[in-house]
């Protein structure tokens, strides 16, 4: 659910009150971040229902009294509409807690996994000095992706592991950076990209890691 201050933050849109910045923020994050642009658009359509609530029973107030009846009818109208609204706050409530689990699950068992082959990834008894160089520029992005994964700093991980990603690698290294793509997408909320580096995974033959990686694309 939106926290304390992206819910001001989504009000004040809706009210058309964000600055310039605040704006340029605010459709960055509606862009690039599926969960939060799903949250807005629940708080928004709540919003819409509950000032049609307020704005129905303003209404009914200046019904005269020959016309009660059907005030009486429209208020029970109202209460209805009032409670299936509860209902599916406290539903989505539900399955917001639910989703946060399995999430969760998700991302330790990619995170076991990413480590645990990482070990073993970039290893080769090949004398070339060239590609002895590539294999030390792989291993120095994977130790900094590490690094920076373990100390939280996911845009800094994400960024050196685009880098490396644009370079010549061996299967084997492309694999294992490609699984690291999975746990950082998961770790910045980014379901869908986390799906889609899995997906590659999946569909590359000379992957020896396609059976987990469509084990856990199933767990979503």
């Amino acid at each position: 659910m939106l926290n304390g201050k992206e819910m001001e933050l989504a009000k004040r849109f809706f009210d058309r009150e964000l600055s310039e910045e605040e704006m340029i923020y605010f459709e960055d994050r509606i862009i690039n971040d599926e969960a939060f642009r799903k949250e807005v658009e629940t708080y928004g359509q709540a919003r819409h229902m509950i000032i049609q609530l307020v704005s129905k029973n303003k209404k009914g107030n200046i019904v005269s009294e020959h016309n009660q009846p059907k005030k009486r009818k429209r208020s029970f109208h109202l209460l209805l509409l009032f409670i299936f609204f509860l209902i599916f706050i406290l539903g989505k409530v539900l399955y917001q807690k639910y989703n946060t689990k399995k999430i969760q699950k998700i991302i330790a068992q990619t995170e076991q996994f990413t480590k645990s082959i990482s070990n073993d990834v970039m290893r080769s008894d090949n004398k070339d000095e060239t590609f002895d160089i590539l294999i030390q520029n792989e291993r120095e992005a994977l130790d900094k992706i590490l690094d920076n994964y373990n100390n939280q700093n996911y845009d800094e991980a994400d960024k050196t592991l685009r880098t490396i990603m644009s370079t010549s690698l061996q299967p084997e290294s492309r694999e294992i950076f490609e699984w690291w793509s999975v746990s950082l997408s998961l770790k910045k909320g980014d379901s869908a990209g986390a799906k889609k580096s899995l997906k590659k995974i999946m569909n590359k033959n000379e992957y020896n890691s396609k059976k987990m990686a469509k084990k856990i694309f199933n767990q979503f």
